[in-house]
């Protein structure tokens, strides 16, 4: 009867620890949304004499109220951080422009849900652009088709599945 009655207290406490890890997951990244929010609106909106380069820009998803700040690099740190990575050898104002961002909340965890024709807004310093989804597939992690240059101005967004040997890659097309 005892084992029975430690197994349960065990069990109760294996999901207090659970909820309280997940609750802290978002709370942690509620508190880097408002970060960026904050940065978002005084370098890109307010336009503030004192910029901070080291942003390129800022990604929307209004549909589903997403603003990050875009930064070069996917290495862990920018990802881990919270913002969204632009790919080396790409760029936001030519061709295929490629950004990546975990899968969790408030940052691409979305692009599960995004549909057809879901838009998509990035803004530079200089431009604003509105691209709307065309595409959306599991790729292999070794599948790099879709990050090669183009003369189309697109948009590719990754993110992680569950499957650690697949992505979620969402193909935008720019709005004319």
């Amino acid at each position: 009867m005892n084992l029975k009655k430690n197994s349960a207290l065990l069990g109760t406490i294996l999901i207090f620890l659970f909820l309280s890890y997940h609750i802290y997951i978002n709370i942690e990244d509620e508190n880097k949304q408002e970060q960026q929010n904050l940065v978002i609106n005084k370098t890109f909106i307010e336009s503030s004499p004192n910029v901070d380069k080291e942003y390129l820009g800022y990604i929307e998803i209004p549909k589903y109220k997403i603003k990050r700040l875009i930064k070069k690099g996917t290495d862990k740190k920018n990802l881990d951080d919270g913002y969204i990575g632009l790919l080396d050898n790409t760029a936001i104002d030519k061709g295929n422009t490629v950004l990546a961002g975990h899968n969790i909340n408030k940052i691409f965890k979305v692009l599960h849900q995004i549909e057809k024709n879901d838009q998509v807004i990035i803004t530079t310093y200089s431009n604003k652009y509105v691209y709307y989804v065309t595409q959306k597939r599991e790729i292999s992690v070794d599948d790099f088709s879709y990050f090669e240059n183009t003369d189309e101005k697109l948009l590719t967004l990754i993110t992680c599945t569950d499957d650690n040997n697949k992505r979620l890659m969402v193909r935008l097309k720019l709005l004319r």
